[in-house]
């Protein structure tokens, strides 16, 4: 098949033929990945692979006997398969003397004349996946050196005995320190992905060409992976390079240390590297200190002699002075506080939204409210267009705050948490209220006289203006209760009706599930089980104590009327024109 593209390729171009010859190229790589000698190994050095990459025809490779019984080493190429049908039947060793030939290596499997093998295990199976094929350049290839294939069998891939040609990767060759991070990141995203004892193999293959950003990726790996003294190392080997360091390296150092106990430490080291150098702490760094020890880093054993002259390890304690302390951890928040950082530099989008969550709640915690609302408008700024679930859910958390922190009381503080989500709102298009926002706000009603009336206002302004989605349970057993307060058993008696409608539709959703899809119809994605179970026996023996206080109430006092006067109950009203804002009015701001 190769051959007839072969031939057409010495015709006029044209997207006809282009098409014949990418299709013969994936056809020819499919059924004939190559020749091997039963079940032995075939090694091929470096000067014959020189030769293959610049041949075009075939190539004899001797096989001795010493080869068939020795490891596989990294210049490996070809692995067989022992239970392959073709392999079957009467074997016969091989002859010392015999030769074989071996197809040519293609241009499009080579990189910039390189040919670069891993040599890294495969865990005992082949990739399924086919790697992609780059447009094919058949006018380099010899015809009258390819072998043929009419009279061969398929080519039956069978895994599960070791690396094979498909299961060939080809690595990144690097010629700068940015092609060098290139190649880490590739590595990275290997399925399966590598050890770090590969990525370091790999990073100190090219010595002319680390930087500090290839050091500072392996770090943090090395983090990643509770890796510490090798973290330790590669720190020790970038200072004996002579690399300087950024404000990434030292961001990186301070969370070695206080993962590993060493708090103070880093925090003096970082106030006389500040000090040396006449700048403030930068933000990144500062935002590491509220971090928290790990476990891991306080493993320490010793190796023992036993009677019998074997040698054992067992656990050292720990002394409580490096261990973590509660009033040592509020010492520290108390400290940090009074070395605020600027953030009106152009550091805070850089941290991750978890950190500046506990950065505000700090903050808020120590009466500190105008620099928390400064670095929470600086971070909100300067988000990305599309954010990820996670990044999204920490940034309303943070609204979250700022509405569970007013300073008020009454319907002052109502008014308050109203303001606030005014302010932040709208400076991104995918924030939007949810179940736990409109529990805040409700949370505010509790100091006021017609809570149970002012709670389903604001439940009901809520559901208009942002869909169904921000009511749920805990929404409606909050007014419920706020209605028992009011006295207001009407309201009571219908949140609990809808609590149960939905809990039954809740019950019921996997068995119509089932049933559409025994009817062929398409299903959505079930979410995982901890989604799921969250909480869920908890939340329904609220409802159960809930409904219980509601049918005691009916029982010992009849019904309120609503009250003819609803002035205090309109006060919701200015929320649905200020906060309630449209979509169209969202996205235009």
């Amino acid at each position: 098949m190769l051959s007839h593209a072969l031939r057409l390729a010495n015709l006029h171009s044209s997207p006809f033929l282009a098409i014949l010859q990418s299709a013969a190229g994936r056809a020819w790589t499919k059924t004939n990945p190559g020749r091997v000698v039963r079940y032995s190994t075939v090694n091929v050095h470096s000067e014959d692979v020189d030769r293959l990459g610049e041949s075009s025809g075939c190539v004899n490779v001797e096989i001795s006997e010493d080869s068939l019984d020795a490891e596989v080493s990294a210049d490996t190429l070809v692995h067989t398969n022992r239970n392959s049908p073709h392999l079957k039947g009467d074997r016969k060793e091989p002859d010392p003397n015999a030769h074989f030939s071996l197809p040519p290596i293609p241009s499009y499997l080579r990189r910039d004349g390189s040919l670069m093998l891993d040599s890294a295990p495969q865990h005992g199976r082949s990739s399924s996946r086919r790697r992609r094929i780059t447009p094919n350049n058949f006018s380099s290839v010899n015809p009258t050196g390819l072998i043929s294939t009419g009279d061969d069998t398929p080519w039956i891939d069978h895994a599960g005995t070791g690396a094979t040609l498909s299961a060939t990767s080809w690595h990144w060759t690097p010629c700068t320190p940015r092609g060098l991070c290139e190649g880490l990141l590739r590595i990275l995203h290997n399925d399966p992905p590598p050890s770090l004892s590969e990525l370091l193999h790999y990073h100190a293959s090219y010595g002319p060409l680390q930087s500090v950003k290839s050091y500072n990726l392996l770090i943090s790996v090395a983090l990643w992976h509770n890796q510490w003294g090798v973290a330790r190392k590669l720190l020790n080997r970038m200072e004996f390079a002579n690399i300087l360091p950024d404000v990434e390296t030292r961001k990186l150092r301070v969370r070695l240390l206080i993962r590993t106990g060493s708090w103070l430490r880093a925090w003096r080291q970082e106030c006389s590297l500040s000090e040396n150098e006449g700048s403030p702490l930068p933000f990144r760094v500062w935002a590491e200190f509220f971090g928290t020890a790990k476990h891991h880093g306080f493993r320490r054993s010793e190796i023992i002699t036993t009677p019998g002259g074997e040698f054992s390890s067992r656990a050292i304690p720990v002394p409580r002075s490096e261990t973590e302390d509660p009033d040592s951890h509020l010492n520290r928040i108390r400290l940090l506080l009074q070395y605020l950082p600027d953030v009106r530099a152009n550091q805070v989008h850089k941290v991750p939204a978890r950190i500046i969550y506990s950065v505000v709640n700090a903050t808020l915690s120590h009466g500190h409210t105008e620099y928390a609302r400064e670095l929470t408008e600086r971070y909100f700024r300067a988000l990305p267009p599309v954010l990820v679930d996670a990044q999204l859910r920490h940034c309303m958390e943070i609204i979250h705050l700022h509405i569970l922190r007013v300073q008020k009381r009454g319907l002052s503080k109502y008014y308050g948490s109203l303001w606030v989500l005014r302010r932040y709102l709208p400076m991104h298009s995918q924030f939007r209220p949810t179940p736990k926002t409109v529990l805040c706000i409700l949370n505010t009603l509790q100091g006021t006289k017609r809570a149970g009336s002012l709670a389903l206002r604001v439940a009901e302004s809520f559901k208009k203006r942002w869909g169904p989605d921000v009511i749920d349970t805990q929404v409606r057993r909050r007014i419920a209760s706020l209605a028992l307060k009011e006295g207001r058993l009407d309201i009571a008696q219908a949140q609990t009706t809808c609590q149960s409608t939905s809990v039954f539709r809740q019950q019921f959703r996997p068995i119509k599930l089932r049933r559409r899809k025994l009817m062929g119809r398409r299903t959505p994605n079930l979410p995982r089980i901890r989604v799921i179970y969250s909480g869920r026996n908890k939340e329904r023996q609220r409802q159960r104590l809930l409904r219980r206080r509601v049918w005691q109430r009916t029982r010992t006092k009849p019904l309120l009327k609503p009250p003819a006067s609803q002035q205090q109950a309109n006060i919701a009203t200015p929320f649905v024109e200020s906060v309630g804002l449209s979509s169209r009015d969202h996205h235009s701001r």
